[in-house]
């Protein structure tokens, strides 16, 4: 398992956004997201998903707070349509 953080984004903390990625049959990439964010804070982490992207089949976890799950799924379907991989949403972050 490979483990790392995001560099460059405007958020209090550096562990707010924490990628996990497993190497297997069938990548699987989570991405924690435990604070508030802005959208080009999104946009930043859709582009680093999208360069590590090397297969369809990868799997995209995004575990996220319940508060900041509105704001997240409004910025996930303004983008829907450009994404080349699926991506499941667990809301349980504490």
């Amino acid at each position: 398992m490979v483990y790392g953080l995001l560099k460059g984004l405007r958020t209090p903390k550096k562990e707010n956004f924490m990628f996990y990625y497993t190497q297997s049959k069938k990548p699987k990439l989570a991405v924690r997201i435990m604070d508030t964010y802005t959208e080009a804070d999104l946009q930043r982490i859709l582009f680093f998903i999208d360069a590590m992207q090397n297969s369809s089949k990868s799997e995209i976890v995004f575990d996220i707070t319940t508060a900041t799950k509105k704001m997240f799924l409004s910025e996930m379907s303004n983008r829907k349509q450009s994404m080349s991989y699926t991506y499941t949403i667990n809301s349980t972050i504490v």
